[in-house]
């Protein structure tokens, strides 16, 4: 019982340790992210969407 017990508690370990170093943090200074690029880039696409739309 003890065995299985400090086998599920390595095997634990081991995974939260391999999940927690698997992926790369976000980049802190990412132009292409910000909120108000973002913002502009979806109403040029809703802009173009709707000139779409009513042109037919």
């Amino acid at each position: 019982m003890k065995l299985a017990v400090n086998a599920t508690i390595v095997l634990l370990l081991t995974t939260l340790s391999i999940t927690g170093c698997s992926s790369a943090p976000e980049p802190k200074d990412d132009s292409y992210n910000q909120a108000d690029t973002q913002r502009s880039r979806a109403k040029q696409a809703q802009d173009e969407l709707s000139s779409e739309t009513n042109g037919k």
